[in-house]
């Protein structure tokens, strides 16, 4: 009770201690909390966008003899590995197998994958037939049996015995992690291993039986703290399955999941670094909130203490009982901020994740600065004298400017080192990356530092209004006096107020500066609206049709990613068709100007262009000396950089040996009909025995479509053989056309007559600005570089520098035609490679779950506007506006407070001026233009101290939460000046609200005081 009877009498000054405690405490645990949930839903969001091993682990054993013990051991080490994953992981047992298999047709000898998979009738549906039942009986899955011509009935020898064809089957959902993403089981890709499912299982027959272990986290709860229990758990699974008692000599595992999870929290990374930023930003304002909240207090009490030191109490008494009450006030107040943000948290429906020691320790820190606060400034009034302002004014003008010293000295050194690094996430020597911690105090050191600043230098500003005011009324001399006189007992209010106002701008520089440079960059990362990568293998054809056919696609462009070999390093590569460029999402276009790059790009290549409307080419020839026709394929480049491989449907008539006419109909791809599209080639593929005699033959004779319609195109050129590395046995040009060939001669390739080097000679090409000054490149130099995997060197042609590559992923890249690289591959392979990434145009905003249906499991998507990756980075955006909004609050809180204690301390003033003849008006306007002097001067040194740190620190602060920000691209600063002009009109509100109940206050009291001594 004693403590209540102490603090009663400034019960403003204690109760606003106690709130400022209240609030910070529970916006802290908001803060930490909603970050927390941020990361999580975005890594949920995130993992939603993957499929097939991207989503699953997997652990692999030769089969043992004592299959439960060993499923058992198994199972318990993948436990032991995982054991921090806040929800067990689904762990599904499968063995495979491997058999010889025989079956009709060309492709005579096989090798069979063998599932043996009791839950594989549960995750996957019949085509046609019925499943096996017994011995003797197999199922195939459907594609692969399509590709091999079998069908329900026909037998197929496996391992030796004669099995029969019972039914085919096809995976329910292919992009289930279970499969790992294994394209010969979700779509029989692959005739070297054919899927199939016997009806009962010889295991003594079949050959490298294993067993398989698929973990698949449940990614509907898996949180953010998973991911990285998941990242460290997995490697230590031999250890843990030695500790079971199993050697882990022959263990193999595979599968994803560990490179998704460093993907995504390399998100989260971004988003928590800028976490401890906030967080300071917060305990700053609280503490310099508490701090002069503290010094109001003692300054309030000065003359009480000064009464208590006179009658015999100790200045040490006096202070030890002052940190008590502002200890005690700041406890009270934590612990109820503490309980108001849990119950919050869970009514909403998160209950809050917020450590136990972090609560606490906040508590801690705000009863330390309230107790340390409230000692100084109880120990200073109780001096003799303590209750002389204009002692405690000098005081207070020598300790301002040496705290501005030394907070500038402090704020200069961490905002030179952010300055040095560029980013507060410093890389360790371990090579793990944490965030500098002295980088993050620059933005709150630097805000406080400005404002100290701008509060040392207000006295000297104020003079010569002062000096001015002499010549107004008397309302005016009296406003300007008294903000003068009485501006140490102000400071509480500039300095929160300018504390709100700096980190409001703070707040709109960072959110401004990091939306820009996420948009860029992730515009940059996909170029169109979605980028799709593939695992291995690339793209086919059919596969770029399904994706045609999607009513949510508007157009889809094949890609080449590759690595250049320059003469000191490397660099990134881009082949891209430039009819895609002006499809790309609008930052890319803007920035590389698509439009002017879409005609200085293409190169002509050296083939015949196919008529509009024609559905098929019809190659007539004929040939001599073969004992079967050839395989005829035609080699179609499309406007949109497609390369497709059309076999041709082949009939003939005549005697092989004497002379054959042979008809090759090659249907041509929808794609291609629109009059500009080429054939490059035409490949004549003969069988290792089909040359007969060394005059064998092969001369085109005719070209028409469909209809019978002569391409006159085809027909003016003359068909040649081009050689190449895939030429073993080179054939013969002829001068009519064709080739001859001698025995040995296999494959040829029939190129139209052209400089077909054309292309690749000297093709234009677009560097990024990086490129550029790394090896002082300007528009029409030559870059020499060589491909990854290709025999070409090309010396291509500078036409363009441009900020960045669209989706290179790399700062120093190329882009050029993707026709240069499928000339070189026309040239110089036997089958030019598959495109390895795709530009897909979305036709609908929802397209990504229909795209990601479409393609092969285990293809990486990366989105232009990444929902899952802004929900988690641009939480931080959120925190900092909410630092923002409680320093707003503070401010708030402070105001009331000290506007409370002046009242008070100012009673007997207002019973003087009246007495003076001061009406109740006049002296309410007076004190209403000295709070509107105070709070603008806080406003204009708050601005000023907001756009400083903004330039100062927030580029680098925005660019640690923009994943891929090395690009090249920057972060230039920005500012939402709608967000500001918003949150800067509720701070004016909010001072404007204080100063009316001021100004009511003085008006109300000046009417019924009687006296200077300031009783009622």
């Amino acid at each position: 009770m004693r403590w209540f009877r102490r603090a009663r009498p400034h019960g403003a000054v204690f109760a606003a201690v106690a709130v400022v405690a209240a609030l910070v405490t529970g916006t802290v645990i908001a803060l930490l909390g909603a970050l927390d949930a941020a990361a999580d839903d975005g890594v949920r969001r995130g993992l939603a966008t993957r499929s097939g091993a991207d989503l699953a682990l997997r652990a692999t054993l030769p089969a043992a003899g004592d299959v439960e013990a060993q499923d058992a051991a198994m199972r318990a080490a993948i436990s032991r590995a995982l054991a921090s994953l806040s929800t067990p992981p689904e762990v599904s047992r499968s063995a495979v197998a491997e058999a010889a298999v025989e079956v009709p047709g060309p492709l005579e000898r096989l090798e069979a994958l063998v599932l043996i998979d009791e839950g594989l009738q549960g995750h996957a549906e019949l085509v046609d037939g019925r499943w096996a039942a017994g011995a003797g009986e197999l199922t195939m899955q459907a594609d692969a049996a399509a590709a091999l011509a079998l069908g329900v009935g026909d037998t197929v020898v496996v391992a030796g015995t004669p099995t029969l064809l019972t039914g085919t089957w096809q995976v329910t959902d292919a992009l289930d992690p279970r499969w790992l993403g294994d394209e010969r089981i979700t779509d029989g890709r692959g005739r070297a291993a054919v899927p199939i499912v016997l009806g009962e299982v010889d295991v003594r027959a079949l050959e490298s039986e294993r067993v398989h272990w698929t973990v698949a986290p449940d990614v509907t709860r898996v949180t953010a703290a998973d991911l990285a229990a998941a990242q460290t758990g997995w490697p230590r699974l031999r250890s843990a399955l030695r500790a079971e008692g199993v050697d882990p000599a022959r263990l193999s595992t595979t599968g994803g999941f560990t490179d998704t999870a460093a993907e995504l929290l390399a998100q989260v990374q971004g988003m928590r670094a800028i976490a401890p930023v906030v967080l300071l930003l917060v305990a700053t304002a609280a503490v310099v909130t508490i701090a002069e909240l503290a010094r109001l207090a003692g300054a309030s009490r000065a003359p009480e203490l000064a009464l208590l030191w006179s009658r015999g109490r100790s200045a040490t008494a006096n202070a030890v009982e002052a940190a008590s009450l502002g200890a005690g006030a700041a406890v009270i107040g934590g612990v109820v901020g503490t309980f108001a943000a849990w119950a919050s948290a869970a009514w909403w429906g998160r209950p809050s994740s917020v450590p136990l020691p972090t609560v606490s320790s906040t508590v801690a820190m705000l009863a330390l600065v309230a107790a340390a606060g409230f000692w100084i400034g109880a120990a200073r009034a109780s001096r003799p004298h303590g209750a002389d302002a204009s002692g405690a004014g000098r005081a207070s003008r020598l300790v301002a400017p040496g705290a501005a010293v030394l907070l500038t000295l402090a704020a200069a050194t961490a905002v030179w080192q952010l300055q040095l690094y560029g980013s507060p996430i410093t890389v360790q020597a371990d090579g793990e990356a944490s965030v500098d911690p002295v980088t993050a105090f620059a933005p709150a050191l630097a805000l406080v530092a400005i404002v100290f600043v701008g509060l040392t230098a207000l006295p000297a500003m104020m003079r010569p209004f002062e000096r001015l005011s002499r010549r107004s009324a008397a309302t005016g001399m009296l406003t300007a006096h008294n903000v003068s006189r009485r501006l140490p007992r102000l400071t509480a209010s500039i300095v929160v107020v300018g504390v709100a106002t700096g980190t409001l701008v703070t707040a709109a520089a960072y959110q401004a500066t990091w939306a820009d440079g996420f948009e860029r960059v992730s515009a940059f990362r996909s170029g169109a609206d979605i980028l799709a990568t593939a695992s291995g293998g690339g793209f086919r054809p059919q596969q770029l049709e399904v994706l045609d056919a999607r009513p949510s696609v508007a157009a889809v462009f094949p890609l080449q990613h590759a690595q250049l070999q320059v003469r000191d390093g490397s660099a990134a590569l881009v082949a891209a068709p430039p009819a895609a460029l002006p499809t790309l999402v609008a930052p890319v276009r803007e920035a590389i100007d698509a439009d002017a790059l879409a005609e200085s790009l293409p190169v002509d290549a050296p083939g015949v262009v196919i008529p509009e409307g024609v559905e098929a080419v019809v190659l007539e020839a004929d040939t001599r000396h073969l004992s079967a026709d050839p395989v005829v394929t035609v080699l179609v480049l499309d406007s949109g950089g497609r390369l497709t491989r059309v076999t041709a449907e082949v009939s003939g008539s005549g005697d092989p040996a004497t002379g054959r006419s042979i008809t090759a109909t090659s249907p041509v791809p929808a794609s291609a009909r629109d009059g500009h599209a080429q054939v490059l080639a035409v490949d004549v593929d003969l069988a290792d025995d089909a040359v007969i005699a060394d005059e064998a033959r092969f001369v085109p004779t005719a070209w028409t479509d469909a209809t019978g319609g002569s391409l006159t195109a085809f027909a003016e050129r003359q068909w040649s053989p081009r050689g190449g590395e895939m030429v073993i046995v080179a054939p013969l040009p002829l001068s009519e056309g064709g080739f001859g060939a001698a025995p040995g001669v296999t494959n040829v390739r029939l190129m139209p007559d052209a400089d077909d080097s054309a292309g690749l000679f000297r093709p234009p090409i677009a560097v990024t600005r990086s490129l550029a000054d790394r090896y002082d490149l300007a528009i029409g130099d030559t870059f020499s570089f060589a491909v990854e995997r290709s025999y070409a060197r090309i010396d291509g042609e500078v036409v363009a520098i441009v900020p960045a590559v669209p989706s290179a992923g790399d700062a120093d890249a190329v882009l050029i035609d993707l026709t240069v690289l499928q000339l070189d591959a026309v040239l110089t392979t036997e089958f030019p490679r598959a495109p390895n990434a795709l530009w897909i145009q979305e036709a609908e905003t929802d397209a990504a779950a229909d795209v990601r249906r479409a393609l092969p499991p285990n293809t990486a998507l990366s989105y232009a506007d990444d929902s899952a990756e802004r929900a988690v980075v641009g939480s931080a955006a959120l925190a900092v506006w909410g630092a923002g909004a409680l320093c707003c609050l503070l401010a708030l809180v402070t105001l009331a407070a000290v506007a409370s204690a002046e009242h008070r301390a100012r009673m007997p003033e207002i019973g003087l001026l009246r007495a003076l003849g001061f009406r109740a008006r006049e002296q309410a306007s007076s004190r209403r233009g000295e709070w509107i002097a105070v709070l603008a001067c806080a406003v204009i040194i708050g601005l000023l101290a907001g756009f400083v740190v903004g330039a100062l620190t927030v580029p680098q602060l925005a660019s640690a939460a923009i994943p891929g920000v090395d690009l090249g691209l920057g972060t230039p600063l920005r500012l939402d000046v709608t967000g500001l002009a918003i949150a800067l009109a509720a701070l004016v509100l909010v001072c404007a609200a204080s100063v009316t109940w001021v100004s009511a206050s003085v008006a109300r009291d000046a009417r019924i005081v009687r006296g200077p001594e300031g009783l009622r």
